[in-house]
């Protein structure tokens, strides 16, 4: 029957008490709704709290989703949702239910030299929990596997251990101490210096940071923490400390507080102390506080921005008091932040009020929220007023948090309105997760809604939920009736359920599209019912019934309590007739049913009605021989039966062989596309029919008597591809191959780019002269491969280059011959290139040139002012040279030195003449928001390079200087705040449509 809408928009709505309800609904509809949820891509979920609802829903559900993500795994699915299956692997409660039908694909793909088909899989058997040692081993010989997976099995690795598989530490910290060499040789260890570069190929620190603050964040268990205190806080290699200190963080536990601070004292590297530190903020504990409160005092002001959350925490009131006080004077994020710890110790910044009118909206939500902590009644208005003012939906719920702590009238319920739209939100950027506030933040929500008094109870509890860590082993859902509707009057007030009062003021709150009658709320925690629930006089438990099988299912036409009352009947029949003995003879028949005889293959299922055919003949046999008492009759009955049991293994032998094999093909082309124009042919013959994907080859079954190999051959004429495969026909009736085709005649070329002292480089742009548009860029290792359009021993002309390099060429390579070799010379002075020496000319005459180049109509940002470009190192020297100036940026950018990128990228703008500095608009960009914290020029920088990128033409209308662009987001995007991150992702988002357009 059809699914009422309403609950799947509940169900990945923003309203925890209605989508939890939705959850139970859609558990009880049983089958239809599981149809319906599976027809279309799946969705994990935006928010933790929708996802916390899908594993909810698989693990009510498992034995009848299990197979679906299982199948969703497998190869190019329909739907395009390989990752989203893999998620929704962690509400399994047994690892071996999926892990064991991946392990093998995911060898295969590696063996097959695919191994990046298998990224989803690897994702599957992590999130299922499995021990990501198996995954290591695959990885740890093979250097291609190892390019193309380990960041995947590292990921796998991080979400099987913050679930359930504290083993894994071992496998994590193997992947991130370790790389290939340039060669691809051998493993070996990572520089052990906070300060040596790491090679491309090992897991990368942004990569480390990712996961410990995201995967081991909505998973926190506290056998994480034992580990990592026992094994990593005195490991030899720092990227080992460093990534553990950072678990510890994400896991913010008040017990390892104690052993936090004695790592502390020992612990040399910058970064690792500042992990720790952050750790101890995360406590949330007056020892937490006290410890960073002596950190910042002896070691001049180390950890104030951890401080400033909670000082006002500590135990000495006074030394927190002057600590807060001299943070908040700084104009930082840290010290917009003291301002609500200053409150909380019942202290009034002086600036406060001026703080409400910054052009900072941070500053501004920290300084609504001092007010409310400070329980000032005169400010009362001036909040009301904010409300309409506020520039988004995270100022808008910090100014109902302040108006809920200060008490005013339905402050509180309109705060859990806005919550329920903020999560909603369909735009990226103005989506608000509440799970991933900050902690202070997130008790700042809770303490409005608490302030809400006993008529909101239920939703402070609800939104309570919400902020907790997913559960390793996701709860079972208990279903709701359907069809029946309570009122408020008949919802029993127990742990869990609403109460009239509750229910009325959630109706007050609930959205438009959400009926007025509640639902019953019944406890998160109850497991899901193994009995029927009667709907409408039907049975809508018993989802997991035999099923037609083939091998004598019911269909799924009989439930699982029809099934137990029969075969109760079978074994109290046989105990009254043949005893003990038959007794255990009928379970062992049943047992054998329900568990194995479902799962046998045809032929092993024939086999064994043989031999109960056999058996029962020979029963028959003996029962004659105890009535008649003669031989003669049991030796015909046996004879008899013989030769009707020879007969029927005989058709049954004949039936085994298949009729006809259907060979199914799916000619691919380089780009992994099918190719439907393809004509294919069969060595042996048959028919050959274009379906759905691909092609059918029907083979009759004689023609595998003979021959066993099949050759398929395939080409396309008019393009020049052909391709062939072999096969060989099994017992199989049904067969599937793929094969690539490719150029006939023509040849790719490989090679590596190298520098002057035979070190690979990433990332270099290389071509083939005349075939820009087929340019590659050179993977990890430096190694690059693409098409000739040459065949074998014709020459070609090779071209590479890379920003900070002087091209190279190779104007006469053999094709076929030996991998060619390119090297890109170093430059005499940071930043010149080959394409762009060094030159005499005036500053003033490039930026005549270039004028009409400018974008028209964009506002150009101020320019760093004389004295600023003085203090920026070789500005002077440089400040006439493009490409020096993008060089001087990015290493002005690796040292935080945000004011002097600005000045180095924005004087690069004025003499630019090739525009390679536009490479670099995410550094300009990140540097306007973190040295001056302009968000709005942050914006406006980032919408002007998608702009250059949709103008045909421009510098950044190409595939390569895209993926340039798009390696500097990915560079910046951890050292900017959360909403400057999610606004990097959409950007990120929409740089991609523009590449994949241009590679269409």
């Amino acid at each position: 029957m059809p699914l009422d809408q309403r609950l799947i928009k509940e169900f990945f709505g923003g309203d925890p008490i209605a989508g939890s309800n939705a959850l139970r609904e859609l558990v009880a509809l049983g089958d239809d709704a599981e149809q319906e949820l599976f027809s279309l891509p799946l969705d994990y979920g935006k928010t933790i709290q929708v996802r916390r609802r899908w594993l909810r829903y698989v693990a009510a559900r498992e034995s009848s989703v299990g197979p679906r993500l299982l199948d969703r795994l497998k190869g190019k699915n329909e739907f395009g949702d390989k990752f989203s299956a893999a998620f929704l692997c962690a509400g399994l409660s047994e690892p071996r239910s999926i892990s064991s039908g991946l392990y093998a694909p995911i060898r295969a793909e590696i063996d097959k030299l695919r191994p990046g088909d298998a990224d989803a899989a690897v994702m599957a058997y992590g999130y299922a929990g499995a021990d990501g040692a198996s995954l290591w081993h695959l990885i740890n010989k093979n250097s291609y596997a190892w390019e193309k997976l380990s960041t995947f099995v590292f990921r796998s690795g991080c979400v099987a251990c913050a679930r359930i598989n504290t083993g894994n530490l071992w496998v994590l910290e193997q992947l991130i101490t370790h790389r290939w060499d340039r060669d691809g040789f051998e493993l070996e260890e990572v520089a052990n210096s906070p300060d040596a570069p790491v090679h491309r190929i090992a897991i990368e620190d942004s990569e480390m940071w990712g996961e410990s603050t995201h995967t081991f964040l909505i998973w926190r268990r506290g056998d994480v923490a034992d580990q990592v205190l026992r094994d990593w806080s005195g490991h030899a290699h720092w990227r080992v400390r460093w990534f553990g200190a950072q678990l510890l963080a994400s896991l913010g536990f008040v017990r390892t507080v104690r052993p936090i601070i004695e790592w502390l004292h020992i612990e040399q590297v910058p970064r690792i102390r500042e992990a720790l530190l952050h750790a101890l903020e995360r406590s949330d504990s007056t020892a937490g506080a006290d410890a960073l409160l002596e950190a910042f005092d002896s070691r001049d002001g180390e950890g104030g921005q951890s401080l400033a959350k909670v000082s006002w925490r500590a135990s000495d009131k006074e030394r927190a008091r002057k600590a807060l006080t001299s943070i908040s004077n700084r104009d930082s994020i840290s010290g917009a932040e003291a301002l609500v710890s200053l409150a909380r110790l019942g202290i009034r910044h002086p600036d406060l009020t001026k703080f409400l009118d910054s052009h900072d909206h941070y500053q501004r939500l920290n300084a609504m929220l001092a007010l409310g902590y400070l329980g000032d009644q005169t400010e009362a208005r001036r909040l009301t007023q904010m409300l309409g003012e506020a520039s988004g939906r995270l100022e808008r719920i910090y100014v109902l948090a302040a108006m809920a702590l200060l008490g005013a009238p339905g402050a509180a319920l309109q705060l859990h309105r806005e919550l329920i739209a903020a999560a909603e939100e369909q735009e990226f950027d103005k989506r608000i997760d509440v799970f991933f506030l900050h902690r202070y933040l997130q008790n700042a929500v809770l303490g409005g809604l608490e302030a809400g008094g006993q008529d909101i109870g239920a939703l402070l509890e609800a939104w309570r939920d919400e902020i907790e860590p997913l559960e390793p082993i996701p709860t079972a859902m208990e279903p709701l009736p359907i069809k029946t509707q309570p009122t408020p009057a008949s919802i029993e007030p127990v742990g869990g359920m609403i109460d009239t009062a509750s229910s009325a003021a959630m109706e007050s709150v609930r959205p438009d599209s959400v009926p007025a009658t509640p639902r019953v709320a019944t406890s998160e925690a109850a497991p899901i019912l193994n009995e029927p629930t009667q709907q409408g006089g039907a049975v809508a438990a018993g989802n997991e019934g035999d099923g037609g099988n083939g091998n004598g299912g019911n269909n799924g036409k009989t439930s699982e309590a029809d099934r137990g009352d029969k075969d109760k009947r079978l074994l109290e029949w046989l105990g009254r007739n043949w005893g003990i003995g038959g007794i255990g003879a009928g379970i062992l028949l049943i047992f054998y049913r329900t568990l194995l005889f479902p799962k046998l293959e045809a032929t092993q299922a024939n086999l064994f009605m043989i031999l109960i055919f056999g058996a029962v003949f020979v029963m028959f046999a003996l029962w004659a021989w105890q009535l008649t008492k003669r031989v003669t009759i049991p030796i015909l009955i046996l004879v008899f039966g013989i030769v009707v049991g020879f007969l029927g293994r005989s058709m049954l032998r004949a039936s085994d062989s298949p009729a006809v094999y259907q060979v199914r093909v799916r000619a691919i082309g380089a780009d992994q596309n099918a190719l439907q124009r393809a004509h294919v042919r069969s060595s042996l013959g048959g028919e050959t029919k274009l379906v759905n994907g691909g092609w059918e080859v029907d083979l009759p079954a004689g023609s595998s008597d003979d021959k066993r190999q099949l050759t398929i051959d395939a080409s396309v004429e008019d393009l020049g591809l052909a391709g062939s495969t072999t096969i060989t026909l099994s017992k199989d009736p049904i067969q599937t191959t793929s094969l690539e085709l490719k150029k006939r005649g023509e040849l790719p070329v490989r090679g590596i780019v190298e520098d002057s002292r035979g070190d690979s480089i990433p990332n270099a742009l290389v071509s083939v002269v005349g075939y820009g548009k087929d340019a590659v860029l050179s993977d990890a290792s430096g190694n690059f491969e693409m098409p000739s359009h040459a065949q074998a021993d014709e020459t070609i002309s090779l071209h590479a280059e890379k920003p900070g390099f002087k091209p190279a060429n190779v104007p006469s390579f053999k094709v076929g011959s030996a991998a060619a070799t390119l090297t890109l010379g170093d430059l005499d002075a940071p930043g010149t290139s080959s394409s762009n020496p060094k030159s005499g000319a005036a500053p003033q005459k490039r930026s005549s040139s270039t004028g009409a180049n400018a974008s028209a109509g964009t506002a150009m940002p101020a320019v760093a002012t004389h004295s600023a470009s003085e203090r920026c190192e070789s500005f002077q020297e440089f400040q006439g040279d493009e490409a020096a100036l993008a060089t001087l940026a990015e290493k002005a950018f690796s040292r935080q030195s945000y004011d002097c990128t600005v000045t180095y990228l924005e004087q690069a703008r004025k003499v630019q003449s090739s525009r390679v500095w536009e490479r670099d608009y995410p550094l300009l960009a990140a540097s306007y928001l973190l040295a001056r914290k302009d968000r709005s020029q942050f914006k406006a920088t980032l919408q002007e390079m998608l702009g250059e990128m949709r103008r045909p033409g421009s510098y950044l209308h190409h595939e390569p200087t895209i993926g340039f662009a798009l390696a500097n987001i990915t560079n910046v995007r951890f050292y900017v705040d959360p909403e400057g991150q999610s606004y990097l992702d959409e950007i990120t988002t929409e740089a991609i449509r523009i590449k994949e357009s241009l590679a269409g």
